[in-house]
C-alpha cells in the first residue's frame, strides 16, 4: 500500500522539484524511519513503519532512473542504468546479510538500525553534493537533452 501510494507522490514531486533534492529528502527520511524501529513495540507501530517504507520505495525506485535520464543521452541510458541498478542490487542483497551478521553478534537489533541509518544519512550527503557531469557522456554530434529533462538534477545544464 505505501509503494502504490510513494510512487505516486515522489512522481508527482519529481515534476516539480530536483529530482537530486527529492533523492537526498528521501535518503534523509530513510535513515529516521530506520532509527523509528528502535521505538516499534507494537503490531501498529511496525505496520506503520512498513507503510512509510513502502512509501520510500516507491520514490527510490523511479527517481534514480529520472536523475540518470538528465545526465545521458538516450542511447546510453540502459547501460548507465544498468549499472546503478546492479550497485543497487548489491547493496539491496547485502544490507540484510550485514544487518543479520550484527543482530546474531550483538544480540541487539539497535546495532544493525543505528549502522544502516547511517549509511542512509551517507547516502543523503552523497546525493547532495552530486553534480551533473560537465560533458555529456554520449553526446558527441546530439542535441542536449531538454530543459525539462535537465532539471530533474537541479542544475541549469550549462
Amino acid at each position: 500500500m505505501g509503494f502504490a501510494v510513494g510512487g505516486g507522490v515522489w512522481g508527482s514531486l519529481a515534476d516539480r522539484f530536483s529530482v537530486r533534492a527529492l533523492l537526498t529528502v528521501l535518503y534523509v527520511c530513510g535513515a529516521l524511519l530506520m532509527l523509528l524501529l528502535l521505538f516499534v513495540h507494537s503490531d501498529v507501530q511496525a505496520f506503520g513503519a512498513g507503510f512509510g517504507f513502502g512509501f520510500l520505495v516507491g520514490g527510490s525506485i523511479q527517481l534514480p532512473t529520472l536523475l540518470l535520464a538528465s545526465y545521458f543521452v538516450r542511447s546510453h541510458l540502459g547501460a548507465s542504468g544498468g549499472v546503478v541498478h546492479m550497485a543497487r542490487g548489491f547493496g539491496l542483497g547485502s544490507g540484510p546479510l550485514i544487518a543479520g551478521l550484527a543482530i546474531d553478534g550483538t544480540g541487539r537489533y539497535e546495532v544493525a538500525w543505528t549502522g544502516l541509518a547511517c549509511m542512509a544519512v551517507a547516502a543523503a550527503v552523497l546525493m547532495a553534493l552530486a553534480r551533473r557531469p560537465r560533458r555529456m557522456v554520449g553526446m558527441e554530434g546530439q542535441e542536449r537533452p531538454t530543459a525539462s529533462v535537465r532539471s530533474a538534477d537541479g542544475s541549469s545544464g550549462s
